[in-house]
C-alpha cells in the first residue's frame, strides 16, 4: 500500500505546523521553502546593516491564557521560552466596535 503524503509549499509557521500535524496523522510530509532557512515571519534576518527581528518572542497574544498558546505548545515552539505579560497602557475603541489594546 502506498503511504499517504503531503507536499507543503512554504516553511513558515503555517507550513511547518502543517508538516507536523500531517506526520502526527500518518502522512509523509515534504516541505519546500524558497529561502535558506525555515521560519518565515518568526525569524530574524539582516538587511543593509539592520537586524530585522520578527522572532517568536514578538508573537503577541501567544502567552498562557491566549488561544494561540495551545497550538504553539502542541508543535513544540514554546519549549524553553518564557512569555512576559506587559501592563496595558491603553485601549483604542473604534466606531464599528473592534478594540485594540496597547502595552
Amino acid at each position: 500500500m502506498t503511504p499517504k503524503s503531503i507536499l507543503i509549499i512554504g516553511a513558515g509557521v503555517a507550513g511547518l505546523c502543517a508538516g507536523i500535524y500531517g506526520q502526527l496523522n500518518g502522512y509523509q510530509t515534504k516541505i519546500i521553502e524558497k529561502h535558506k532557512i525555515p521560519g518565515g515571519l518568526v525569524t530574524a534576518y539582516r538587511r543593509k546593516g539592520y537586524l530585522i527581528d520578527l522572532c517568536i518572542h514578538w508573537l503577541a497574544g501567544s502567552g498562557p491564557g491566549f488561544f494561540m498558546h495551545r497550538y504553539w505548545n502542541e508543535v513544540g515552539l514554546l519549549e524553553g521560552r518564557e512569555f512576559i505579560q506587559h501592563d496595558r497602557c491603553g485601549t483604542y475603541h473604534a466606531k464599528d466596535d473592534p478594540s485594540v489594546d496597547f502595552y
